[in-house]
């Protein structure tokens, strides 16, 4: 499960489709599947979880691309960490534009990491800035996801992150229900209804 660990926390922080957002996660790998319901052995350890799918689900999976796909514009999240006063990416994941806008700001993934999400405004050979809006000033850095309520955000970054040879590039691209096979890593929005069944209106698969 350490590749769950390593690459998985764009996709579990943001990155699924708009009507899941705010429904829980999981993250893990099939382990069964019967053409309308899967088991997932979660990230984390225990039980396999039966889940079932809707009749929209939504089917997601990922791509790797060059660097010269994040265009000035493009909507992206950024797995970084901070090292030496600069922000360095291990991970860009560019966004399709359906989902513009989702999971911005910057938000913490333990000691000196962080997700920021937002739009392109600059790449260079070796850089990339994003700007976003966020929540919160601490420490001289705008953090969190904006307030929808209120009219303005508490506060806006504009970051210059590193990117260096081995950092992950790829793009979320649409996928079908034949990726959806023993062994795929999945990022599930899960949906349990009155009488304790779960399903999920989307989902993201890796090959395995």
């Amino acid at each position: 499960m350490k590749r769950l660990a390593v690459a998985g926390l764009l996709l579990v922080a943001f990155i699924l489709p708009a009507t899941a957002q705010g429904v829980p996660r999981l993250k893990g790998r099939i382990t069964a599947f019967d053409g309308l319901t899967f088991q997932l052995a979660p990230e984390s350890g225990g039980a396999s979880v039966a889940i079932r799918l809707q009749p929209h689900t939504q089917v997601m999976t990922t791509e790797p691309r060059a660097l010269a796909a994040f265009r000035t514009g493009s909507w992206t999240a950024a797995r970084v960490v901070a090292r030496d006063g600069a922000l360095v990416a291990e991970e860009l994941q560019l966004y399709p534009e359906a989902l513009r806008g989702s999971g911005e700001g910057r938000l913490a993934q333990g000691n000196d990491r962080f997700v920021i999400s937002g739009a392109v405004t600059a790449v260079s050979a070796n850089t990339v800035t994003l700007f976003y809006r966020g929540g919160r000033m601490a420490g001289g850095a705008c953090l969190d996801r904006p307030d929808p309520a209120r009219p303005s955000p508490v506060c806006t970054g504009d970051p210059v992150i590193q990117v260096q040879g081995g950092t992950t590039l790829r793009a979320l691209v649409p996928g079908d229900r034949r990726l959806l096979v023993v062994g795929a890593i999945a990022t599930v929005s899960v949906e349990t209804d009155a009488k304790g069944l779960r399903s999920t209106p989307g989902l993201i698969l890796e090959k395995p």
